[in-house]
């Protein structure tokens, strides 16, 4: 089971409503890497996928309501489907909404992915070290049930560590005595032998993960103590382990204050090898999700390419989206992964409206200016003239930038490519028009954009907010497609 297809309206940084499609229908849902500048709605995709598949009916998705939104409530819905070898799609195949009156828990195949999913930020790694930067050692037993364990079986007693922990605290509360107290205390025994053994396999886990960025760093997981009860009367206390992570450095010794030595990138790089060790001792799911926003921030270029390998060679399976704000790191992996024809590309840019609300701009796979002018119309369609006047304005830029590129006409050059807007590239090309006697003859459409380049097309127009008509819009649009026919 892939992800096809994401649809997001009104939630966090999306104002309307936005579809993200991870391949062409009928392929199953290809793996999808998106270059996102900041302020974008990077971190918005990446935390409506985390908390789709963690929303249950205790939920309330209005807290996460976009601040600008004046339609409906926050939506966000999943295409999801399988297709066996003659085309047909899977039983379990459908559209997964979660909104004020749908949680998609409810489906096994999302309850299912929940257990198996990994959404992991660069936050998340800042659990493993920097959260204890000022203590001498790091201790995470409590991130490991909240976090890292808690949908990991234990081997002794087949219970997910998690749902294990919440119901021994539970029953504390109840009286010991008689068979509930001797398998209580049984309860409690296989959690620690379970815990014992799976720290054994986690470290070994992530070490063949860290070798792939560093040869010289191991980690540890250090158990001291039990979990235990004291007292049996009305007063008792569960008295948990301690679970520190140690690392040893070229071969030294091994030393519990890993965030005072170990440089970021080494920190990084044992939070990662920690936290998708633990994804590879997850029960399998009809759909495995790995999510990775901005990783990488701590770790350099050359070490990078080690998260490649580590998802070729371990997460084949899994359905990978990879999302970063780092232009150059976005570029190597798209070329590094163009012939595995698995993977699907997009880019989302921070676009300020008419009325000066950040809007996101999405461009898909191969996607052009007409795409962007088909997206303006469609959000005319249903009256969203903020997002229908952002793709309007980037389908005209887009079309210059190609026709300028196909006719290798000159452009001012700007080092920093935010400054390269559409009047540098419309005045270009009016010049070489002109010089070639050619300007006469599109004047009608020269005019038309030159009137809507004053409330629609003109890039800087939000500087001054004003409020958009929908016929101006339409306008606009079709002063677009009357260029098309006479720009070639």
């Amino acid at each position: 089971m892939k992800i096809e297809r994401i649809e997001i309206r009104d939630f966090r940084g999306f104002p309307g409503q936005y579809e993200f499609k991870l391949g062409k229908p009928g392929d199953g849902g290809h793996n999808l890497l998106v270059y996102g500048e900041n302020g974008s709605g990077k971190s918005s995709l990446f935390q409506a996928l985390k908390r789709f598949f963690e929303a249950d009916a205790k939920t309330d998705i209005r807290g996460q309501r976009n601040e600008f939104a004046d339609a409906p409530e926050p939506t966000v819905k999943l295409e999801i489907a399988a297709y066996d070898t003659t085309g047909n799609r899977d039983t379990e195949s459908g559209l997964f909404e979660w909104s004020d009156a749908a949680h998609p828990s409810a489906a096994a195949l999302i309850h299912q992915a929940n257990k198996t999913k990994g959404c992991l930020d660069y936050r998340t790694l800042l659990e493993t070290h920097y959260v204890h930067r000022d203590k001498d050692r790091v201790e995470i037993f409590d991130l490991l049930m909240r976090a890292i364990l808690p949908h990991v079986v234990n081997p002794v007693s087949n219970k997910p560590f998690g749902e294990e922990l919440a119901g021994i605290r539970a029953d504390k509360r109840k009286i010991m005595r008689g068979y509930f107290k001797d398998t209580y205390l049984r309860r409690i025994r296989q959690f620690n032998e379970g815990l014992e053994a799976t720290l054994a396999t986690l470290s070994t886990q992530a070490n063949a993960l860290l070798r792939e960025f560093f040869q010289d760093v191991e980690v540890h997981l250090i158990l001291r103590g039990k979990l235990e009860l004291t007292g049996m009367g009305r007063v008792k206390t569960l008295n948990y382990s301690k679970v520190y992570l140690a690392a040893t450095f070229c071969k030294q010794q091994t030393r519990l204050d890993l965030h005072h030595f170990l440089n970021e990138a080494r920190l990084s790089a044992v939070a990662i090898a920690l936290y998708l060790g633990t994804l590879l001792m997850t029960p399998p799911s009809r759909l495995r999700l790995l999510v990775l926003d901005d990783l990488l921030i701590g770790i350099d270029m050359s070490n990078r390419m080690a998260v490649l390998r580590i998802l070729r060679q371990y997460f084949e399976d899994w359905q990978i989206i990879l999302l970063t704000h780092d232009r150059i790191w976005f570029e190597t992996v798209r070329m590094s992964t163009l012939d595995e024809k698995t993977w699907w590309y997009a880019e989302l840019f921070a676009e300020p409206a008419h009325d000066g609300i950040p809007t996101p701009l999405w461009r898909g796979h191969e996607e052009g200016w007409a795409d962007n002018l088909a997206r303006a119309k469609q959000h005319l369609a249903t009256h969203d003239d903020r997002a229908a006047g952002v793709y309007a304005r980037a389908a005209f830029e887009g079309k210059l930038k190609k026709y300028c590129d196909k006719h290798k006409i000159p452009v001012p050059y700007r080092s920093n490519p935010a400054e390269m807007n559409s009047d540098m590239f419309w005045t270009a090309i009016k010049d070489k028009l002109t010089s070639d006697n050619k300007i006469a003859a599109i004047q009608q459409q020269v005019s038309d954009i030159a009137t809507y380049r004053k409330v629609v097309l003109n890039p800087l127009s939000h500087e001054h907010p004003i409020t958009l008509m929908h016929a101006e819009i339409q306008g606009a649009i079709t002063a677009i497609e009357e260029l098309d026919k006479v720009l070639k």
